[in-house]
């Protein structure tokens, strides 16, 4: 009776209304005296880089109006694929049967997708007859055809016509963006088609020479430019970067994050990705896409690097976040290389209406009346067809309160209403979002307690109802917005946002609504995405310690320790800095080459740093002078860190020169920033902890403070490089003078004190072995056989077989400066006994110190604590107590003096049972030794040191990072720098009789120890390490 009484009321009330609705229940309750089931949304599946296999550059995409998406790449008449999840792709053929009349080739690239008021349009690339770039367009009913081309060049005169892009603004009027180097990026008005330009309108210039690959996406009031820019297509070279300009004007002017407009010489651009150092190289070009969440998609194609040379640029999405009112891409990872979230490709409730049966499960008329329409030869294939004034339905009940609903709508006449449904409880509480074709209006109405609401904002005088549009609704806690575009790719003709009474805050209905006659497809029901709003931090900058025997500040004379590579005496120390002349040539030509200025880098992570002056102008033309860094191999392999000229562009870039094996030489550049008359320019190496391979990074600031980075350039492992100094690039026309105030190369103080029994300043292994034996392994990380393994050979075994009775733990440091580790060993017999390191084969021999009274102790380890170079010792006690004792600095190469005296600090609980193990060691990189603990509940602990910014304080207060659960096979552990890189990694000895090793990953994850690097087996027996 109930169920009865209830309808009856909502036809009357529907009635009244003049609208019909079908909707979506999305809350959980018993509203019909049932209980409904309730519907939790799946996780989705994951997808990896690239999702298309083979060639497939300058991507575009679209979902069509039949649910598939299309997506089209440069190439012969242009290749078209298929996809119905992004992750599996149909060759649908090409776009041309035949090449236009107008073209002179087959040589057609860089096409972009829009559907127009029914028609699907492509503007393109192409040479012409008159052998020049022009613009061209083509138009078709579907995705894939037939298409035909407008019959003559879209754009014909202009600054390189290439790589044009269609926008529509939210006044219906319709636009291509187009251009690249050296003419710039330019924005020419469309007629209602698309298919025409508008001849009364002169084409307006938004973006330097320095960029292609125009992008634009209007959102929350601003016009975003996307663009391109650098080297798309140089193999192992390639250093394409994408950038985004921002403006409240369609025409302009587009700045960066800065305030710097993009149309400057020294043209402003913030970049949304650029390369990262994983296997993705060079990705640009970019489209976006958005997902039924309402996430957003770069699209783009990138390289791979291990086999770049190829120059396959693959298809590539990865997600756009939106973060301080910019997009960057992951947060600011940039390309993803691992599996990643899937888009939302199928919402929860989804329904395209081509099975009959299908819609009939999913959708419950009400009131009123609905079909599923054959839709043969549309371009949407099937759809629904509402009728009458009065329908209504439900069809699922789902869970969450935030969510996308999303479909395409058109009218059957301009008097029709159609729309879609969401917050709705019953007949007096509810939104309705609407276009109605009477009035052109997009409306939101809210509905309390019987009360409607109404606000609107109106559509394009040029909108046409009657043609498919998609109409998306989001609804985030007690905001919901409303958006029509043609086709969702970035370009709403209109948005309304309004705030939801608290009647509405809830979870509610989702559905279509509307009067007459109306027709919908693709609908979907999604939960909203999860927005992403922090960006990541830039890795640490390696500047804390001035390594001045690598170091000059030009004083006087230049100072010792440099070479030249074709000396060049018009350079000269002049007061205080290094004045060099542009000299002629460029390293990057095939002759003619310049001079180069170097000196030998410092081993492990390093930065290099100048302080440029370079006047080399702004706005004239002058090519392609430059003056910086260098990190040089040989002419044919090096890198460069420049502030260059290009036309009337003043520029930063990141030059990579390479060749392999005498094979093609490749010369690309990467570039970021924006130059002055004085600029600081900076060059990150780091290497990488598993693969050895050697990261490049640039940074640039105009004051020395602020600071920007630019994309990677990573070279192969062991490559052996100078630093240095270039300046050259002049022409008959022009020479500027550089002067470099100094050359700086700064190193984290690196403590070496832990694990280093022979002094080669990579860490080894003491083990106590399960004859008994103390024995050493010496870290062979860098012997060609060991195939990167550090410990394959025993370098020292003692004689004697009790140590293993003996000893209770044992750790290696160096006590006394000279870079070889001590021994230290707890005994059972309450003796903590010292070894000092002979400097032989047989390191240790004989007791140095030897302290009684340490029968309450349990753990022992020893690190440089308080940064002075030497190692101190930390143990934990039967007490719970952990207590740190300072080296005094008093044990001396000849041995006198003891290394401790008096205890330091002391925690005096939380240490004694449950303990598997201690290590200290410079986890944390800044060359202070840090506290890791693991303990039997599985959990791994780092505290890093506080003495850097608490000096004299407690120097393990607080865990820094943790993880729970994995560790609890542990039998002990130690840590060293296995690898060199001047952050220690962990060694583990398991239960289960395997020594693992993790390579310190906390430099490029923020997570240290996450996945052992190396792992040794049969090592059962093996009772403690150090």
């Amino acid at each position: 009776m109930r169920h009865a009484e209830l309808i009856s009321g909502l036809m009357r009330w529907r009635k009244a209304a003049g609208y019909f609705m079908l909707v979506v229940f999305m809350i959980s309750l018993n509203f019909f005296g049932v209980t409904a089931p309730t519907l939790t949304f799946a996780q989705s599946s994951t997808y990896t880089n690239p999702i298309r296999p083979g060639d497939f550059a300058d991507p575009t995409i679209i979902k069509g109006k039949d649910g598939y998406w299309y997506a089209y790449a440069t190439g012969d008449r242009f290749q078209i694929s298929r996809s119905e999840d992004l992750q599996t792709w149909t060759n649908m053929g090409t776009v041309f049967a035949s090449k236009p009349a107008w073209a002179s080739g087959y040589s057609f690239w860089a096409p972009d997708i829009r559907y127009i008021d029914g028609q699907y349009v492509l503007y393109y690339s192409v040479i012409n007859s008159s052998g020049v770039s022009a613009i061209g367009a083509a138009s078709a009913p579907s995705p894939t055809g037939p298409w035909t081309d407008r019959g003559s060049a879209l754009l014909t005169v202009g600054a390189t016509l290439i790589d044009p892009a269609g926008f529509t603004d939210t006044d219906g009027t319709n636009y291509v963006l187009y251009g690249s180097y050296p003419g710039g990026v330019w924005i020419q008005k469309l007629n209602s088609s698309g298919l025409s330009a508008d001849p009364a309108f002169s084409p307006v210039k938004i973006a330097s020479g320095k960029y292609e690959g125009p992008y634009m996406v209007h959102r929350d009031g601003f016009y975003y430019l996307m663009l391109s820019s650098s080297s798309c297509c140089a193999g192992p070279s390639s250093g394409y970067v994408t950038y985004v300009g921002k403006s409240a004007s369609l025409l302009g002017s587009y700045v960066d994050r800065d305030g710097i407009p993009l149309v400057n010489s020294r043209s402003g651009g913030t970049i949304m990705m650029s390369n990262s150092g994983n296997s993705v190289l060079g990705g640009g070009h970019n489209a976006m896409l958005t997902d039924l969440s309402g996430q957003t998609y770069i699209v783009y194609h990138a390289l791979n690097r291990y086999t770049a040379a190829d120059t396959v640029r693959q298809l590539h999405i990865d997600r756009l976040d939106w973060i301080d009112g910019w997009p960057i891409v992951r947060e600011g990872r940039g390309a993803s290389a691992t599996p990643q979230p899937m888009p939302i490709v199928t919402g929860t409730v989804d329904d395209r209406f081509g099975d009959s049966v299908a819609t009939a499960n999913n959708f419950v008329a009400l009131q009123g009346s609905f079909s599923n329409i054959g839709g043969a030869g549309t371009d949407s294939g099937a759809f629904m067809r509402l009728t009458g004034p009065d329908t209504m339905a439900r069809v699922k009940v789902l869970s969450g309160s935030d969510v996308q609903v999303q479909a395409d709508v058109r009218t059957m006449g301009t008097a029709d209403v159609v729309g879609l449904l969401s917050n709705y409880v019953d007949e007096d509480h509810y939104v309705r979002i609407l276009l109605d074709a009477a009035t052109n209006e997009l409306k939101i109405e809210t509905v309390t307690n019987g009360i409607p609401t109404v606000t609107t904002t109106s559509l394009p005088s040029s909108f046409a109802p009657d043609k498919w549009h998609t109409l998306t609704v989001q609804v985030r806690g007690n905001h919901l917005k409303a958006e029509v575009t043609h086709a969702n790719l970035g370009d709403p003709l209109a948005v309304l946002a309004i705030t939801l009474p608290n009647a509405l805050v809830h979870q509610g209905v989702a559905g279509i609504a509307g009067d007459d006659l109306a027709e919908v497809d693709n609908f979907a029901v999604s939960p909203l995405f999860t927005a992403h709003t922090t960006l990541v931090s830039d890795p640490p900058i390696v500047s804390n310690n001035l390594l001045t025997a690598y170091s000059d500040e030009f004083t006087g004379s230049l100072g010792a320790g440099w070479s030249w590579i074709r000396n060049d005496p018009n350079a000269s120390v002049q007061s205080g800095s290094l004045a060099w002349p542009t000299q002629s040539g460029d390293l990057a030509a095939a002759s003619g080459k310049p001079g180069v200025l170097l000196r030998s880098p410092p081993k492990g992570n390093y930065m290099i740093e100048t302080k440029l002056n370079f006047n080399v102008g702004i706005n004239t033309i002058r090519d392609f002078e430059q003056a910086g860094l260098i990190v040089y191999t040989n002419d044919n392999n090096h890198l460069r860190l420049v502030h260059s000229t290009a036309n009337t562009l003043r520029l930063l870039e990141f030059w990579k020169v390479t060749q392999e094996g005498g094979g093609t030489r490749w010369a690309g550049a990467t570039n970021f920033g924006v130059p002055a008359d004085t600029t600081w320019l900076r060059i990150h190496v780091t290497i990488d902890p598993v693969t050895g391979e050697q990261h490049y990074r640039p940074s640039s600031s105009t004051d020395g403070v602020n600071w920007k980075a630019g994309g990677v350039w990573v070279l192969p492992a062991n490559t052996s490089a100078q630093i240095g100094l270039v300046s050259h690039g002049r022409t008959n026309a022009t020479q500027a003078t550089a002067k470099f105030e100094y050359f700086r190369v700064f190193q984290n103080k690196i403590d070496r004190t832990e694990g280093d029994v022979t002094g080669d300043k990579y860490g080894d292994l003491t083990t106590i072995d399960a004859d008994g034996r103390l024995s050493i392994y010496a870290n062979g990380f860098l012997e060609p056989a060991h195939n990167g393994y550090p410990f394959v050979n025993k370098y020292w075994t003692s004689l004697g077989t009790s140590w293993g009775a003996d000893t209770t733990a044992i750790t290696t440091a160096d006590l006394t400066g000279d870079g070889k580790a001590e021994l230290l060993a707890l005994g059972t017999d309450g003796h903590l006994r010292i070894w000092k390191n002979t400097g032989s084969t047989t390191p240790w021999t004989f007791v140095t110190w030897d302290y009684v009274n340490w029968s309450d102790a349990i753990r022992i380890a020893a690190g440089d604590v308080n940064g002075d170079g030497l190692a101190d010792l930390v143990s934990t006690h039967t007490d719970g107590s952990l207590r740190i004792h300072v080296n005094t600095g008093n044990a001396s190469a000849s041995g006198t003096g003891l290394p401790f005296n008096m205890l330091t600090w002391s925690v005096p609980s939380g240490y004694s049972s449950g303990i598997t193990g201690i290590a200290v060691a410079d986890t944390t990189g800044d060359g202070y030794a840090d506290l890791l603990v693991a303990r039997s509940d599985g959990t791994l602990t780092e505290y890093a040191n506080q003495w850097p910014s608490a000096p004299n304080q407690l120097p393990f207060a607080a865990a820094s990072w943790s993880v729970s659960g994995e560790w609890d096979d542990i039998s002990d552990i130690s840590a060293s720098d296995v690898n060199g890189d001047g952050w220690a990694d962990l060694m583990a000895l398991t239960t289960m009789g395997q020594l693992q090793i993790y390579a310190n990953k906390k430099f490029y994850t923020g997570a240290p120890f996450d996945t052992a690097t190396w792992i040794y087996y049969n090592w059962s027996g093996v009772s403690v390490i150090g």
